[in-house]
């Protein structure tokens, strides 16, 4: 990546960036070189997010209070593939005066070229990147890393994020489907440590609930449409009216076109994170002819300033000569930015609040170590460690969410329920409740307008509940799947027990 004006900045401390400008990209290297991001898709929404980060250093380089006296600069790289993401961790690890990286006993006099990290986007990346930085306790704040293991601190002691673990999503996606009584389900995952891991958490605690997943797979890896058409018609066969999709995006779309293909209705999907408030997937022709979309989703935030810093920076190229000095990621940016900055997604918008609050985060973490408190900070060399230290405690506002981290550097925020609805001229993602993280309750806000008729609940069950007076057989494997029989004379059915019969004498 060429050193331009939107990825390095200079400044008295420098925050490393780790963002998917680019991706889709596999190299076909057979020798271990580092990609050429260029060659990969441009990422409109990786874009949107580096450009969070520019505009908070720059505000807090404007402010008066927060960093007096002190500049923040910024080196930010594009992880488009596996080698380009180690390449930019190790730089931004590298010595302030060198290229080269020293792996000494004694970290505590260790001073890297970045002080702290924001990023990357996903856990895949983030289980490499924060291996790497940890044996250097070098800050590291990811904005879109959701799986649980990371919050093991004993493995990766200096990550945090600011997007919730997915043990907390894992926990409303159950109370979801507690409150529906949908107890006949399928779980289908994409496969890597995201969505498999995502699938078998939320198998066990279902089933361990009385939920019953007669089907359940992995979107595999290489995207094969064959392999995908039997996925389908495995969830066909099953009979279920309620599927789980707890997968990245990037997986979602052939998926969702082979469900609309094998002309699957009246169902209820309910989608992680990574792609349920997703623009382009609800897009698809005829998803809505599916059935209702739910979908858990981070908190929507409304982020006015910074449409408004990149419709600035776009301004900013007018009646200049783009030929030299610019190369095909400032061409591409202009280009999404003019067509598409006057309508950004929900989506975008909030995840890039998720990048806004991690720089915001080390800059009150410097706030603290440089005694910024006077109205001056003490310029002096700072550690990583002594940051981490101060980032770990860190509690503050931005537009009235409230920022801070447990002892395993999950945030404190909890996550927002959505809907997707097509009455309007095109798509519209609704919040339609919350899911707070302190108490652990789910709150849905007023009628859902579900894809039936006369707005119904949709069901899912395998058998429909015994009446009164009526006892349970189970018939096979699963214990949703059973027959109603009429309870002898002279007894009834203590609910307490279960279905075993207590005589009356």
């Amino acid at each position: 990546m060429g050193h331009n004006v939107e990825f390095i900045a200079p400044g008295d401390y420098i925050i490393g960036g780790l963002f998917n400008v680019h991706e889709g990209y596999v190299s076909a290297n057979s020798i271990p070189l580092i990609d050429t991001c260029e060659r990969a898709t441009f990422n409109t929404h990786g874009y949107h997010l580096l450009q969070a980060l520019r505009l908070a250093i720059e505000e807090i380089n404007n402010s008066s209070s927060l960093l007096p006296n002190i500049t923040l600069g910024y080196e930010l790289y594009d992880t488009c593939s596996a080698s380009a993401n180690i390449y930019g961790t190790l730089k931004i690890i590298s010595q302030c005066s060198a290229s080269n990286i020293t792996i000494q006993n004694n970290f505590t006099d260790y001073r890297t070229k970045a002080i702290a990290v924001v990023g990357p986007a996903k856990s895949s990346s983030s289980f490499v990147t924060s291996s790497i930085l940890s044996m250097f306790l070098v800050p590291e704040i990811s904005y879109g890393a959701s799986h649980k293991y990371l919050s093991d601190k004993q493995i990766y002691p200096s990550f945090l994020r600011t997007i919730p673990s997915d043990s907390l999503q894992v926990k409303l996606m159950l109370q979801l489907l507690q409150r529906f009584n949908w107890t006949w389900i399928a779980i289908v995952g994409s496969d890597d440590a995201y969505g498999s891991q995502g699938l078998q958490d939320l198998y066990t605690l279902a089933t361990g609930h009385g939920i019953c997943v007669p089907y359940h797979g992995l979107i595999p890896y290489t995207l094969n449409r064959s392999d995908i058409k039997k996925m389908v018609a495995g969830i066909q066969n099953s009979r279920v009216k309620v599927i789980v999709v707890f997968a990245l995006a990037s997986y979602v779309n052939i998926f969702f076109e082979e469900v609309v293909d094998a002309n699957i209705t009246g169902c209820v999907w309910i989608g992680s994170e990574d792609w349920s408030a997703d623009v382009q997937i609800a897009q698809i022709p005829n998803l809505h002819s599916i059935g209702s979309i739910l979908g858990v989703s981070i908190s929507e935030i409304q982020f006015p300033e910074l449409l408004d810093f990149e419709i600035s920076y776009v301004n900013s190229f007018k009646g200049k000569d783009t030929r030299y000095g610019c190369n095909q990621i400032c061409q591409e940016c202009r280009a999404f930015t003019l067509q598409d900055m006057s309508t950004p997604s929900p989506f975008s918008m909030s995840f890039a609040f998720n990048v806004y609050s991690a720089v915001y985060t080390i800059a009150y973490g410097l706030h603290e170590l440089l005694h910024c408190k006077s109205g001056q900070c003490v310029k002096d060399i700072a550690y990583p460690w002594q940051l981490l230290e101060k980032v770990k405690k860190v509690n503050f506002t931005l537009y009235n969410q409230s920022v801070s981290f447990d002892s395993n550097g999950d945030p404190s925020t909890g996550y927002g329920i959505g809907m997707w609805s097509w009455n309007e001229d095109s798509p519209i993602f609704r919040i339609i409740g919350s899911y707070n993280k302190m108490t652990g309750i789910l709150q849905l806000n007023g009628t859902l307008k579900w894809h039936t008729k006369d707005n119904s609940v949709p069901e899912s069950f395998c058998s429909k509940p015994c009446d009164n007076g009526e006892r349970r057989v189970q018939t096979g494997f699963y214990t949703c799947c059973f027959n109603c029989f009429s309870c002898p004379e002279m007894t009834f059915l203590n609910k307490s027990c279960k279905d075993k019969i207590k005589f009356i004498f």
